[in-house]
């Protein structure tokens, strides 16, 4: 099997909704334990230097925190990523009145 990314090992903290930490299989495993997991023959990733070269464009204009865990900004690792919503007050906006 071939996967047109490199392993998700990080959990997105600046807008894409995707699983935790602790829900991503290549946080949690190497690829030949991922392999095994899955049932595959062989498994291979494309590399970080292979994404970036197909899509031709500077490295630096992305951010590549969700494979390298290397954030452009601070973040808290543990935070639960519903952490920052907010449950919506009564007369405010987008609570549904009954």
């Amino acid at each position: 099997m071939r996967i047109c990314a490199p392993p998700l090992r990080y959990p997105c903290f600046f807008g894409v909704d995707m699983a935790t930490r602790w829900e991503l299989i290549a946080a949690q495993k190497d690829i030949p334990e991922v392999r095994d997991f899955i049932g595959a023959d062989s498994l291979g990733y494309l590399s970080i230097d292979g994404l970036i070269k197909a899509v031709d464009l500077p490295k630096d204009i992305f951010c590549l925190a969700c494979f390298t865990g290397d954030y452009p900004i601070p973040v808290q690792l543990e935070m639960a990523k519903l952490a920052l919503e907010t449950v919506p007050q009564p007369g405010h906006p987008g609570r549904k009145q009954r």
